[in-house]
């Protein structure tokens, strides 16, 4: 679909860019690129829970007081709510160019522009899904930022032992997982789902709703041999009045829906960006686990289209963006290697 239909008319998609003013051109990028971000920030707001304009946050967590058994005379005792962990968010330089000679700019049309557009925005988008599941799934250990501005940075996983106290006990927890079996072993008693809803709820007062990410290859093994799975329901088809089918959760999820695990209650998503043999599950009814760093400085945030480079003969056109993720809510996630060894990174985030 062409990016600049509905900016200018369908037939202008074949003309000369040179029979444009630069100015209605220049404005109609900058239409599309708004009105994508907004879009772009949209879809990922079940995994980004918001944006940050500094490099380190403090995060305070919540808690529960439920009140003193008092004599007929007797006064509670003033109590406080505490608890708290700092996390920290990286921020990188991403760009994007396209370039050309005068003799190809003087052949090129709107729609040779437009599919150049349209090919760094659904850049920017998957290089943003990278950035979010390596923040998430990349490793298990904390990492050090250098920050030119800021100085080292501790950017932070999910809660991974790493001498972080959490909850009203002010216990380590890790929520990095092995399964203990493989992939193929699978089964109502190694069930992956149930003891990821249980590592997560176990934060939570309320039963919150989990969501799980399987990867491609997971998907048979999934639906032949875990008993407890209920199928999606599928379109054309009506199922008979025993015939269980699973619904979906009624939120803006990335990949596709699958089914669910009866036993855990868990929704489960299939993502082509899963790394095999790993499971990624979140509470979607408490804050997202990561937040996006932007800069500071207004004039530098949001993908944009800088000023046009001419070194004759040759032209080039740049996009930009500086942003970075980093796990701010460690507990509201957890991650499964499904594997009878231990854990072990995966690869080709």
């Amino acid at each position: 679909m062409s990016l600049f239909a509905g900016i200018l008319r369908t037939e202008d998609l074949n003309a000369k860019l040179t029979t444009f003013a630069p100015e209605i051109i220049e404005n109609g990028i900058v239409e599309i690129l708004a009105k994508y971000q907004q879009e772009r920030d949209e879809a990922q707001a079940l995994l980004v829970s918001g944006q940050v304009t500094v490099p380190t946050q403090r995060v305070r967590e919540g808690a529960i007081d439920e009140g003193q058994e008092l004599g007929p005379d007797g006064r509670p005792l003033e109590t406080h709510v505490g608890g708290y962990y700092d996390v920290g968010f990286p921020l990188k330089r991403v760009g994007w160019a396209v370039g050309w000679n005068r003799e190809t700019y003087a052949r090129m049309t709107v729609a040779d522009l437009d599919r150049e557009v349209g090919a760094k925005v659904a850049g920017n988008a998957r290089r943003h899904s990278r950035e979010i599941l390596k923040s998430l799934l990349a490793d298990n250990a904390n990492f050090t930022f250098e920050d030119e501005f800021a100085g080292n940075i501790t950017v932070r996983r999910l809660a991974n032992s790493d001498g972080t106290k959490f909850g009203p006990t002010q216990v380590e927890d890790n929520h990095y997982l092995v399964s203990g079996y493989a992939k193929t072993a699978i089964s109502p008693t190694n069930n992956p789902f149930v003891t990821l809803a249980n590592e997560i709820r176990e934060h939570f007062t309320s039963n919150s709703r989990i969501v799980a990410w399987i990867s491609t290859t997971q998907v048979a093994e999934i639906q032949a041999d875990l008993t407890t799975f209920v199928d999606k329901g599928v379109e054309g088809i009506t199922p008979s009045s025993t015939t269980a089918y699973a619904v979906a959760p009624g939120v803006s999820v990335p990949g596709d829906f699958l089914g669910i695990d009866s036993a855990s209650g868990v929704y489960v998503y299939v993502w082509d960006r899963m790394p095999d043999a790993y499971i990624y599950a979140q509470a979607i009814d408490e804050p997202g686990p990561v937040k996006r760093r932007v800069p500071d400085v207004a004039s530098l945030q949001g993908f944009t289209l800088l000023d046009e480079e001419s070194h004759i003969p040759f032209y080039k056109r740049t996009w930009l963006e500086l942003f970075g993720y980093g796990v701010g809510n460690r507990l509201s996630a957890a991650v499964m290697f499904v594997d009878a060894g231990s854990w072990a990174d995966p690869t080709g985030l």
